[in-house]
């Protein structure tokens, strides 16, 4: 939803992944990834590539090779595949909601940074757009979140780019360039690490996924956690504490892992 902030009153960026950062769907996605997939090719899906950092259209790619299909039949199904993902999402709202969860912490501090109407919040997602508003959605958290300046799957490969794009968005919308100091990537995985520092942000990984603290702080996270569940630690590490300017692509920060 489009926050009625100010443009004068935006000073902050917070861009969160969504699964496994946000939310877990209790093998819901899986199921509905096979669905949409043997919808569009006509064939059993008999193996599915790795999701992790994967975005959607890579994963696809990827997936239709390892099940004995050509990579360049995405060209023309993965529209329709998209399509088919979101709809069924919809589909198993109820069952989405009675299987997975939102993350520990995660509301308290998406609600926090809401009522703070210096930041902005959006995504940063291997998602499709309407994948990602459609489960946000069914969790009652999208309203907290600005998705329309958010950056998607469908939008590039290169997770980097995700986080350019989205402060790009952000700065269109909002009539600010909120500078990459001011700016936080939280995410599970070892591509959203390195994505953050790429792009020269400050970088929280939470390790709710399947990759450990020591992972993200060896893939150059600024800050780890365990979980988001500590609502006042999690909220300093996103908003303030001491931040150094970081270059693009430049070497580490001082890192610190809270548990």
């Amino acid at each position: 939803m489009r926050s009625t902030r100010t443009r004068t009153s935006v000073s902050r960026l917070v861009l969160w992944d969504v699964d496994h950062t946000l939310i877990e769907t209790g093998g819901v996605g899986r199921e509905v990834y096979r669905t949409a997939f043997e919808a569009v090719t006509g064939r059993p899906l008999a193996r599915m590539a790795d999701v992790t950092g994967a975005t959607e259209p890579a994963l696809f790619r990827q997936t239709l090779r390892i099940n004995g299909l050509d990579e360049r039949l995405a060209t023309g199904l993965f529209g329709q595949f998209a399509v088919h993902q979101a709809a069924e999402y919809v589909a198993r709202a109820d069952e989405l909601r009675r299987r997975g969860r939102v993350l520990p912490g995660v509301a308290q501090i998406l609600a926090a940074l809401h009522d703070d109407g210096g930041t902005v919040q959006t995504v940063v997602t291997g998602n499709t757009r309407e994948s990602a508003r459609v489960k946000l959605e069914t969790f009652g958290l999208a309203d907290l979140l600005d998705l329309a300046v958010g950056a998607y799957g469908t939008d590039s490969d290169d997770r980097a780019d995700l986080v350019t794009l989205a402060r790009e968005r952000v700065a269109a919308a909002y009539g600010v360039e909120i500078p990459v100091t001011a700016t936080t990537l939280v995410g599970d995985t070892r591509g959203d690490v390195v994505a953050g520092v790429r792009a020269g942000v400050w970088t929280v990984g939470v390790a709710t996924g399947r990759t450990p603290v020591e992972r993200l702080a060896a893939a150059g996270a600024d800050v780890t956690f365990d979980d988001l569940s500590d609502r006042e630690r999690v909220l300093r590490a996103l908003t303030g504490g001491e931040r150094t300017m970081r270059e693009p692509a430049v070497g580490a920060l001082r890192r610190q892992t809270c548990r």
